[in-house]
């Protein structure tokens, strides 16, 4: 895969379904499972987008907005298209949604020994706001809290 390269991003349907899911087990120790994903779909506060490279999705952003604040719930690439500006452009996507809608603040949790995912957040310019203790139930592991001011 060339470093860069064009994909589109579009809002997530049914139909996406089953590559989300592939793309949240190559990713996550505990990935969602399909109902949880199918039952996002239909949160009004909700918003999920795809990115898509010929016609193949390749990540998604899962993302709540309620009022003024806006959650980051969770961002994944399949891992055979990394580092070649997908999440960057995922993220850009949930910003621009976030100022468009009038956001103040994002907030999310990310693993402590994630560190990938924290720089990709600095670049974004989140910064840490505190810790979750033993919060991921799989191994106990720290959440670290970001959040982003938007202004």
């Amino acid at each position: 895969m060339p470093k860069r390269f064009r994909f589109q991003l579009r809002p997530m349907t049914r139909s996406d379904l089953d590559a989300v899911l592939d793309i949240e087990r190559r990713s996550f120790e505990q990935p969602y499972s399909r109902e949880i994903l199918a039952q996002e779909l239909k949160i009004k506060a909700a918003h999920l987008r795809v990115a898509t490279y010929r016609r193949k999705v390749i990540g998604y952003i899962d993302f709540w907005l309620v009022h003024d604040e806006m959650e980051l719930i969770s961002i994944a690439v399949h891992p055979e298209f990394k580092r070649c500006g997908v999440g960057e452009g995922l993220m850009h996507e949930m910003i621009r949604f976030a100022h468009q809608n009038e956001a103040r603040f994002i907030y999310l949790d990310v693993r402590r020994s994630n560190e990938a995912a924290q720089h990709l957040y600095e670049k974004f310019g989140f910064e840490k706001a505190g810790v979750r203790r033993r919060y991921y139930s799989d191994n106990q592991e720290d959440a670290i809290i970001m959040k982003k001011v938007l202004e």
